[in-house]
């Protein structure tokens, strides 16, 4: 075998959420030698509950998950009801998928399952916290002629570079996990979204009698106030969100951590990629932060698998659809500065000027693609 084919053939993944499992999974399969670097998942790590479009199903049967699996690691979540921009009337009612409905997956579970059948598929699994501060730059290979692909998908890697054009956008989520009462009445299976002041809240009714519950808000926002304090005054100035939350056995201990969005090329040098939340993350209420994660991981490691020289044409791709995303959530954003006038709010639309650049550049391409087009 030639040194190319050896390099083409093989692959070290630095992460171990769901884009790095479905990339390992869709290169094992084929042939590939694939290594998974990342640290141990920790029991302390924040629990959480996530959306996972209908749609996902497809992909999930290619990695060999069937629906009985996601059934044991998920429920049926049949839309979504949001009061965002006004009270009582303005609030609506939406199907989470067009193509039916949505699944509201426990994290972990879904993640131990993904793991399984990367393990079957052949997969190596290598625990190592230190690789977290690994890039393309500084990761060893053991030889240069063994030398395979290096595909990024830890989203949290700290020598991430920030862009001018691309700020590290971030919010940080307040994340809440408690069970129901015993005697509690059955929950409303929609996602539950509100909008506050300092940001927004959601509530997700996962599997068996899980809640989950998230704040959304910035730094500034939280700055000098207990975390445990800020969300229960969030959730308090709720409507539906602090009734579901009135079926819990006791008081939720909310977590802080940081929430990303950003958007990085997906070709890092001629040998690493990006995939996942190290390539392209969205706002939590976007809702495709996991259904991204998968269907994005596939497509590029089918590239990465049948024609590597492709992949510039992805990037192009993602960076416009991400683009687009910027365009659409420039106007959430707005309508949430009409309605409250708060900090919260018009820090989204005005303090970061280099977020503001990339919007104004956003609306230029759409303009050229279309009038390209």
């Amino acid at each position: 075998m030639s040194a190319g084919a050896r390099q083409r053939r093989a692959a070290d993944i630095l992460g171990n959420g769901p884009a790095a499992l479905t990339a390992a999974i869709t290169l094992a399969r084929r042939g590939w030698a694939v290594s998974v670097r990342g640290p141990t998942r920790s029991t302390k790590c924040t629990p959480r509950i996530d959306l996972l479009a209908g749609s996902a199903v497809a992909t999930l049967e290619r990695l060999g998950v069937s629906r009985d699996d996601l059934h044991a690691v998920a429920s049926s979540c049949p839309g979504t009801w949001s009061n965002w921009e006004a009270d009582g009337p303005a609030a609506f009612d939406y199907l989470a998928t067009p193509g039916g409905p949505a699944w509201a997956v426990d994290r972990t579970a879904f993640e131990h399952l993904l793991k399984e059948r990367a393990v079957e598929a052949g997969v190596a699994f290598q625990s190592a916290i230190e690789s977290l501060r690994f890039d393309a730059a500084t990761f060893e290979h053991s030889s240069e002629e063994e030398r395979g692909w290096l595909i990024l998908a830890a989203g949290r890697l700290a020598s991430v570079p920030r862009s001018a054009d691309w700020p590290d956008d971030r919010l940080i989520a307040l994340v809440g996990l408690g069970r129901m009462s015993a005697s509690a009445e059955p929950p409303d299976r929609r996602l539950i979204v509100e909008a506050v002041s300092d940001g927004w809240v959601y509530v997700l009714a996962g599997p068996g009698s899980i809640l989950c519950c998230g704040v959304i808000t910035d730094l500034p926002a939280l700055a000098g106030k207990r975390p445990q304090n800020f969300a229960a005054d969030a959730v308090g100035r709720t409507e539906r969100v602090g009734l579901f939350l009135q079926r819990l056995d006791g008081p939720l201990g909310f977590t802080a951590t940081p929430v990303p969005c950003r958007w990085l090329p997906l070709v890092a040098d001629p040998k690493s990629i990006r995939i996942g939340d190290a390539h392209a993350s969205y706002d939590p209420v976007a809702g495709r932060g996991l259904w991204e994660a998968l269907r994005g991981a596939e497509e590029i490691a089918l590239t990465l698998d049948r024609e590597p020289e492709r992949l510039g044409r992805l990037e192009r791709r993602s960076r416009y659809a991400y683009i687009r995303y910027l365009v659409e959530r420039e106007e959430m954003y707005r309508r949430g500065g009409d309605r409250f006038g708060s900090g919260f709010w018009m820090r989204r639309r005005t303090a970061d000027p280099d977020r503001q650049r990339a919007i104004i550049a956003s609306r230029v391409f759409t303009r050229n693609q279309s009038l390209g087009s």
